[in-house]
C-alpha cells in the first residue's frame, strides 16, 4: 500500500521567486510547484497538497496556526503516514513549537523551510523538502512530536532556534544538538526525548502572546506600567542567569505577585539559575516573589508557551508545571 503524506504550505523563502524588475523575491509558489522540483521517481508517497497561505513568515499569526492544526487533524483522519509543513524561517521556531504543544498525535509532523530561494544558486529548498518527506515516512519518527528538518538535521521543535540570518545551517538546537539526521536519504535518530506536554485551546486563533522584554545594562523598568495595564502575563529575557537590575527588582517582584512573570536568559544557551545568587535582583529573591523559571526555554518559546497557557486560563500551578516540564530538557 502506498503511504500517504500531507503537505501543508504557508509560503516563505522555500516558495519564493523573483517578484519582477525590483530585484527582490517574494512567496508565490504553491505546493504543487514545490513537489515538481523533486525527483518524481524517488517520491514514493501519495502526496496530498494543502495551500493554507503563501506569505512571508513575518506575517504568520495564530490564525494560520489554527488552520495548520485543523489540516493536521484532517490528515490524520484520512490516514496520512506523516505531515510536512513548509513556511518561512523567521517564525518557524515559534509556529513549530505552538503546533507541538497543541497537537497530540503519534503521526510525524515535520516543519521544513529554505534559506535560499528557488532561483538562488544552491537553493536548499528541494533537498530539505525531500529530507522532511523521508523523515515522516520512517516508522521511527512516530511519536517524536513536532520536528524541524533543515540542512540534513532533525531537531525537536522545543529545542530548535534560528541562530543565523542567512546561512543554510541557520537552525540548531544549542543546548542539546539535533535529535537525528538524514544520511543517504535515510533517517538516523540520536535521541527520542521530548517534553511530552500537550495543551488544548478551544480556539487557537484566539491566542494572544504576552509581552517579551529583553533587559540590558541600567534598564529603568519603563515597560512595567504598560505591561501591568495589559493584565495578562510577561516574559523577561533577563541578564545572565535570569537577573534584573536591583533598582527595578522590587517592582518586578510586585508585578509577579499580580500576573504570571516568566524569566528566561538573554544569553540564548543554558538554563535560568534557580539557587545560586541571593543579592537583590537575582534568582533567589525573584523566585521567592513568584517569578517563574523558564529553564532552558528562550524568550521566544516562553512567550508562545505562556500565551497558550493564558488562552486556556491555566492556574499559576499549571503554568509553573508546564514551564518545569518544557524547561528541564
Amino acid at each position: 500500500m502506498t503511504p500517504r503524506v500531507t503537505l501543508i504550505c504557508l509560503g516563505g523563502t522555500i516558495a519564493s521567486t523573483s517578484s519582477g524588475d525590483r530585484g527582490g523575491v517574494a512567496p508565490n509558489l504553491r505546493g504543487e510547484n514545490l513537489l515538481a522540483g523533486l525527483d518524481q521517481e524517488a517520491l514514493v508517497a501519495q502526496m496530498d497538497v494543502i495551500d493554507v497561505a503563501t506569505v512571508p513568515s513575518w506575517d504568520l499569526n495564530f490564525e494560520h496556526v489554527a488552520s495548520v492544526i485543523d489540516e493536521i487533524a484532517k490528515a490524520v483522519a484520512r490516514g496520512s503516514t506523516g505531515v510536512v509543513i513548509t513556511q518561512g524561517t523567521d517564525t518557524l521556531e515559534e509556529v513549530a513549537f505552538a503546533v507541538d504543544l497543541l497537537v497530540d498525535t503519534r503521526v510525524p509532523v515535520a516543519f521544513v523551510a529554505a534559506m535560499r530561494h528557488s532561483g538562488s544558486p544552491g537553493s536548499d529548498g528541494p533537498a530539505n523538502l525531500r529530507d522532511a518527506i523521508a523523515t515522516v515516512l520512517d516508522p521511527r519518527a512516530r511519536g517524536l512530536g513536532c520536528i524541524v528538518v533543515m540542512n540534513g538535521e532533525v531537531h525537536h521543535a522545543a529545542d530548535v532556534r534560528k541562530t543565523h540570518t542567512s546561512s543554510v545551517g541557520a537552525f540548531s538546537s544549542p543546548d542539546v544538538g539535533p535529535c537525528g539526521w538524514i544520511h543517504e536519504g535515510a533517517l538516523h535518530l540520536r535521541a527520542r526525548s521530548s517534553h511530552g506536554l500537550k495543551l488544548h485551546v478551544e480556539e487557537p486563533a484566539s491566542i494572544r502572546t504576552p509581552p517579551l522584554v529583553r533587559l540590558g545594562i541600567q534598564d529603568d523598568g519603563w515597560w512595567l506600567d504598560p505591561v501591568r495595564s495589559l493584565n495578562s502575563g510577561l516574559v523577561i529575557e533577563g541578564l545572565g542567569g535570569g537577573h534584573v537590575p536591583s533598582s527595578i527588582a522590587p517592582a518586578v517582584e510586585e508585578l509577579a505577585r499580580e500576573i504570571p512573570v516568566v524569566m528566561t536568559s538573554r544569553a540564548g544557551r543554558g538554563s535560568v539559575l534557580t539557587s545560586t545568587y541571593d543579592a537583590p535582583g537575582s534568582e533567589i529573591p525573584l523566585r521567592r516573589a513568584g517569578v517563574i523559571s523558564a529553564g532552558v526555554l528562550d524568550g521566544i518559546k516562553a512567550r508562545v508557551l505562556l500565551g497558550v497557557l493564558l488562552a486556556q486560563k491555566a492556574s499559576r500551578a499549571d503554568i509553573e508545571y508546564a514551564f518545569a516540564r518544557c524547561g528541564s530538557r
